[in-house]
């Protein structure tokens, strides 16, 4: 007669069995997680930042918390996790698991307040900054930046000359980021804030070179303007060799003497100092909604709009296009420079 199997053998053969053969159980682990340097990465919990990998604990971030791989990855003896070195937005950064941190692409993290008012631009210089001008309270324009790809950014600052407000859309300004790291804003000026232009809003320009905190004197890049007509408005601009090539509308002095009708201005302007001016169109036509951008070689391209049935010409509008080298200084003074 055979003997009968215990219970409690029994139940260890179908456990060891169950480990061994079942694969719901037994998985593979999951791949560890890779980032780069100045990756933007957010934690996926509450996460113990270190002062080295797998050191002395100097605090911990909440959930969602968003910062920038700094240096990793970096893994220590007898210790399974990848680490790698976070700044934070806020304190503290340090070390961290790889395993606590996503990159924010794949992850959903609330909106970072800048200022209160309307989005106007947002420009990325050629370091790495950020730029925003703000249509801010009671129509005064303001500026703040970022060092840090978004992760802070100054308090909004109001742009001294621009207290008074810009009530027309048409008048809203332009940032622009020079090679050098200086701001540039590019606005149309209305008489009650730029005086001393016979009654007509003129183009302007205002320079900081300390991020913001101090701007220049406005200085006038339009024509000088007549007592009637539009004056000037419209402006665009972008950074181009030393400076910034500026485009804009213009009915004064140097254009075809029509008092309604605007022409294609176009001029260099490099520490805030403007060159001469180019009349791209110089016609009886009206000429409206000027684009401009400019490539590594220094040529601008510029674009507008002209109304041909103030030309004579039929009732349709054409699209204009051309092409200017050496950021739109002419020949003459391009030549005198060298």
């Amino acid at each position: 007669m055979k003997g009968t199997v215990p219970a409690l053998y029994l139940c260890v053969f179908v456990y060891v069995s169950a480990v061994l053969f079942d694969t719901s159980i037994v998985q593979a682990a999951p791949a560890p997680p890779t980032f780069v340097a100045s990756q933007v990465v957010i934690t996926n919990g509450k996460t113990n930042v270190r002062a080295t990998p797998d050191g002395t604990l100097l605090g911990t971030q909440p959930q969602g918390s968003r910062g920038i791989i700094a240096a990793g990855p970096v893994t220590v003896p007898n210790n399974s996790v990848i680490w790698y070195q976070v700044t934070f937005s806020t304190a503290p950064s340090g070390w961290v698991g790889g395993d606590m941190l996503v990159a924010e692409a794949q992850a959903s993290a609330p909106p970072t307040i800048v200022g209160t008012g309307d989005l106007l631009n947002l420009v990325l210089d050629e370091f790495g900054n950020l730029e925003l001008g703000i249509l801010g309270p009671n129509n005064a324009f303001q500026f703040s930046e970022s060092l840090n790809q978004g992760l802070n950014w100054s308090a909004p600052i109001t742009v001294p000359i621009m207290t008074a407000g810009l009530p027309n859309p048409t008048l809203q300004p332009v940032v622009v980021a020079e090679r050098n790291g200086a701001i540039d804003v590019v606005f149309s000026c209305p008489d009650f804030v730029c005086p001393g232009h016979l009654g007509n809003p003129s183009v302007q320009l205002i320079r900081s070179t300390d991020h913001g905190n101090t701007w220049s004197n406005p200085t006038q890049i339009s024509l000088p303007t007549r007592g009637s007509g539009a004056g000037a408005g419209s402006p665009v601009a972008v950074a181009c060799g030393g400076g910034i090539t500026v485009a804009w509308l213009d009915d004064g002095r140097g254009t075809n003497f029509t008092d309604l009708v605007g022409d294609v201005i176009v001029a260099n302007v490099v520490g805030g100092i403007p060159g001469a001016p180019i009349n791209l169109t110089n016609s009886a036509a009206s000429d409206m909604h000027p684009l401009i951008v400019a490539d590594a070689q220094s040529n601008v391209y510029v674009s507008w709009t002209t109304d041909n049935r103030l030309g004579g010409g039929p009732e349709t509008d054409s699209v204009l296009f051309t092409a200017l080298p050496n950021c739109g200084v002419p020949a003459k003074a391009a030549a005198t420079k060298r």
